[in-house]
């Protein structure tokens, strides 16, 4: 889909170890909607953030919400991803299936993550992400650590005003790229 962007990167929450930026993009000719940015840097080769994306024991360990995953045709390019979100109230419950596509260039990773709606049948009182993608990018910076940059865009509208949706959607990205972190770096997760 054709994106326009409208406006500059915009720091929305800094934590100790994560920044959560938006930038606001037209898509097609109508749709105006926001980008959504995090930026983290993780003491580890990209090859363990590639595992903990791809293993879906690792995967659900760190997604705060995944409640259930399947990591489906996995191969030397990338693999599908069947994940279940359980969203607390006034939320309903999702599941998406994506198609993960892995291009390396240099000491640089990217992995394309396009929705696949129809790969698997729907399940009854769940509704399905449809129009969703994103993209992780890996840069190695020196030896053991990797700068993480996670991009993602909803090309719908949201079902709630922002400011009722943000705080509770921030929150788990927040909370799920701290335990990536810490998943990466060896530690436990038992703090969370």
């Amino acid at each position: 889909m054709a994106q326009k962007i409208l406006t500059e990167w915009e720091t929305s929450i800094k934590s100790e170890s994560i920044e959560l930026q938006y930038r606001w993009v037209l898509i097609g000719d109508t749709l105006e909607t926001r980008e959504m940015r995090s930026i983290f840097k993780i003491e580890c080769p990209r090859e363990d953030i590639i595992f903990n994306l791809s293993d879906d024991k690792r995967f659900k360990s760190w997604s705060v919400g995944v409640t259930k995953c399947k990591a489906l045709n996995k191969n030397y390019n990338g693999w599908i991803m069947y994940s279940f979100f359980d969203i607390p109230m006034p939320f309903s419950d999702k599941d998406l299936i994506a198609n993960y596509e892995l291009k390396q260039k240099d000491r640089t990773t990217i992995i394309q993550v396009t929705a696949l709606p129809d790969y698997l049948p729907k399940k009854e009182g769940v509704e399905r992400m449809k129009n969703y993608s994103a993209y992780w990018i890996l840069e190695e910076k020196e030896w053991n650590k990797t700068l993480v940059k996670f991009h993602s865009i909803a090309y719908t509208k949201p079902v709630f005003p922002r400011f009722i949706q943000d705080p509770l959607i921030q929150s788990l990205i927040i909370k799920s790229f701290e335990k990536l972190i810490i998943l990466s770096e060896g530690k436990h997760l038992q703090s969370f």
